[in-house]
């Protein structure tokens, strides 16, 4: 599910002209999509952002979002020990990413109401529907991601997929059957 969702947010990314790069300091903007399914996951998390933290010193235009699971389970944790994130977006809302980018572009250099200067945006909806037909950045030219549902009913002690990503919602069979036609006609 989350290299689907990454795959949508580096098209998304993409058709709104921005262009990827796997060097940090050449980024105007660096996202990290975050997974939640152990705790030493959390910890590789935090211990990545205070690497982009000293980034984001020394370039302070940079614009750092987190999204995913972990913003999802604990928004206000990953604020409280991250408060130079520009913008989090819960599992739901990251189709509102280029939205979120344009806000944040003009607002930058601004200082918020609370004095900070960061122009921080917090989406962390509890609605469940992603829009269908959202653009894509596929890694692998011969196998795909495709999505059928988001969510799980099955609460097991061991997983909190249904407390990030909520309750087994399936996608329409005929969304699922154009995307899968898409991909075979590439």
């Amino acid at each position: 599910m989350n290299e689907y969702d990454s795959e949508i947010m580096a098209g998304l990314l993409e058709n709104s002209g921005y262009h990827l790069t796997d060097n940090p300091a050449e980024a105007g903007v660096i996202l990290l999509n975050t997974c939640y399914v152990r705790e030493k996951v959390k910890h590789k998390i935090y211990s990545r952002l205070g690497e982009l933290k000293k980034l984001k010193e020394e370039k302070p235009e940079l614009i750092l979002g987190l999204c995913g699971c972990l913003v999802q389970k604990e928004p206000e944790e990953v604020l409280r020990r991250a408060p130079y994130l520009d913008f989090i977006l819960g599992t739901s809302n990251f189709y509102q990413l280029p939205e979120v980018l344009e806000d944040i572009s003009g607002n930058h250099n601004r200082e918020s109401q609370s004095g900070d200067k960061y122009a921080r945006v917090v989406r962390v909806e509890e609605d469940r529907a992603i829009p269908e037909g959202m653009p894509k950045l596929r890694k692998r030219r011969f196998s795909a991601f495709v999505s059928v549902m988001r969510g799980c009913n099955n609460f097991c002690s061991y997983c909190n997929v249904p407390y990030v990503r909520g309750r087994e919602v399936s996608r329409p069979r005929k969304d699922i059957l154009r995307e899968i036609e898409e991909l075979a006609q590439k």
